[in-house]
């Protein structure tokens, strides 16, 4: 049942069965993987249960798929995902202030201690589902500037209205649970696993110029990538 539903799943997530598309009827799938009624009936509702199909009696089952897929190996927005055509994400400001730099935040931003530091706090949806609620810290000559450009979901083009030039970043991935302010903002119970994704961005110059704590519902993130294996890489310098 979960070989089968592994399966499945991924031919959702790949787009195989597009939101909105009919899967294969039961019988089908009894035919195709050579299982019982009960056994593709299980597996299917392993998907169901993630939130990737919809099962309508008399109709069939549907993709419904919410998941963001995301290519890790280069930073970009979660609407470079989209297909050409789609509006599926929106993006709000849900708090933008001056506050004083702590010695944490001045060292990662390589500005003297307590100097002004600008704290932008923004969510993005999918789908019109909360998808990820993000911490940013940027240096303070910025505030200005921000209170006057609008932000659409796409971070990397909204530091770019900033007037910066974001080339690369530090990032760090881990698990961890949403706590009483992220968790209804997110859509989800406190204590839920989220991803919590930790970034350090630097300009063309490799000067700081965002730091960010971003918390992403884990429900709706698919990170994809490709990598050396070993000392594959090497060679090519990575290491």
């Amino acid at each position: 049942m979960r070989d089968i539903g592994d399966q499945l799943r991924q031919r959702v997530l790949d787009r195989e069965f597009p939101p909105g598309c009919l899967l294969p009827t039961e019988a089908e799938l009894m035919n195709e993987f050579q299982a019982p009624r009960a056994v593709i009936r299980g597996a299917l509702d392993l998907l169901r249960a993630e939130q990737l199909v919809e099962r309508m009696r008399g109709a069939g089952t549907f993709s419904v798929s919410r998941k963001v897929p995301h290519r890790f190996e280069r930073l970009r927005a979660v609407s470079a995902g989209q297909h050409k055509g789609e509006e599926r994400t929106t993006g709000s400001i849900v708090a933008l202030d001056v506050i004083t730099a702590t010695p944490f935040l001045a060292r990662n931003l390589a500005i003297p201690d307590g100097s002004a530091c600008l704290r932008v706090e923004v969510l993005v949806t999918f789908d019109d589902v909360p998808y990820s609620l993000t911490t940013n810290y940027l240096p303070g000559q910025l505030a200005q500037r921000a209170r006057q450009v609008s932000y659409s979901g796409d971070w990397w083009r909204y530091l770019t209205d900033l007037g910066c030039t974001p080339s690369s970043a530090e990032v760090s991935v881990e698990a961890t649970s949403a706590d009483a302010y992220a968790g209804p903002l997110l859509g989800v119970e406190v204590g839920a696993p989220i991803l919590l994704v930790t970034r350090l961005v630097h300009d063309q110059e490799r000067r700081p110029l965002n730091f960010a704590f971003s918390r992403n519902r884990s429900d709706r993130l698919q990170l994809n990538m490709r990598i050396p294996i070993g000392d594959a890489g090497l060679a090519a310098g990575e290491a």
